[in-house]
């Protein structure tokens, strides 16, 4: 409930008003990412009031687009979209967006994503979050492997009236030639990037989501398919 009045909220404010309630910290982390000039690949997640992150950082000073998931409702997928987009980020609809992110990579864009969403067992792998197997999304790590763009996790939280947007430092993306084991070793990584934001701050993290939905294939009933 706080997060959609935050949101209401915010579409009051002009966008200096709306900047001066956040606190970047670790910005020289996706500014040091970004110098290597092959784009940015900015992973989030579910925490704080991540609605609110979309906007905020434009306010880096980095030309930001965002990948998402578009809503079958049109008048409401345009709601969110304007909300999402109105001071720069640009939305871009996750079906069928690789070849376009290769392009926004390649101009030097910085592309920010939620990867802590469970997905079908044929639509990711298998790694630990919080000590469970979680189907996660593969196409991150594909994207980083194949673009060589540097990986960094970001999260935002309250803190009083307050919001704290925090970048961590870049994860490394391991590139051996064996793809499939690269694969689940990066989304692995990035998932693991994902535990030590929840950490930070685990009363602010959006729980209700069923991370662990898709369980794995097992050959004996009770048997981990690790």
């Amino acid at each position: 409930a706080s997060m959609l009045f935050e949101v209401a909220w915010s579409t009051r404010l002009s966008k200096s008003r709306f900047l001066s309630h956040f606190t970047v910290k670790g910005l020289r982390h996706v500014t040091a990412a970004h110098a290597k000039g092959k784009g940015v690949l900015v992973i989030t997640c579910h925490m704080g009031n991540f609605e609110m992150l979309i906007p905020a950082i434009e306010g880096t000073g980095l030309k930001g687009y965002a990948i998402y998931r578009k809503l079958d409702f049109e008048p409401l997928e345009h709601l969110i979209r304007r909300l999402r987009q109105r001071f720069g980020v640009t939305m871009v609809p996750m079906r069928g967006a690789a070849g376009k992110l290769e392009d926004i990579l390649a101009s030097g864009g910085v592309v920010g994503t939620l990867i802590d969403q469970n997905v079908d067992w044929y639509k990711g792998v298998f790694v630990r979050f919080f000590g469970r197997p979680a189907c996660t999304n593969s196409g991150l790590a594909k994207l980083a492997m194949k673009t060589d763009a540097p990986v960094v996790p970001l999260y935002t939280i309250r803190h009083g009236r307050q919001f704290i947007i925090q970048f961590l430092p870049e994860v490394p993306v391991t590139v051996t030639g064996d793809s499939i084991t690269d694969i689940e070793t990066n989304t692995q990584q990035f998932t693991t990037a994902v535990e030590t934001m929840v950490r930070q701050c685990p009363d602010q993290y959006f729980w209700v989501h069923n991370r662990w939905k898709t369980k794995p294939w097992c050959l004996w009933p009770g048997q981990d398919s690790r």
